[in-house]
């Protein structure tokens, strides 16, 4: 999934704390472990971005068109 999300257009943030093949592609790149570093992110990402949760429960993320929300739920989930 995430070199769908490559060519898509799509960037590309690695957190693991050992190598993976796609290192080279990543336009962010954490060696930390996931515990380490996802909790500071998530409360970054919630500084800059509005997220609504919308009437069908799902999020919502305001100010970024149908494809932006996309690609950066697709990388959300190939990190996670």
């Amino acid at each position: 999934m995430p070199v769908e999300a490559l060519r898509a257009g799509a960037k590309l943030v690695i957190i693991n704390a050992g190598e993976t093949p796609l290192d080279r592609g990543a336009h962010l790149r954490f060696k930390e472990k996931i515990g380490e570093i996802l909790p500071p992110v998530v409360e970054r990402l919630k500084t800059l971005m509005e997220v609504t949760r919308g009437i069908n429960g799902h999020f919502r993320l305001v100010g970024m068109s149908s494809l932006e929300e996309r690609q950066w739920r697709m990388q959300w989930i190939s990190s996670n």
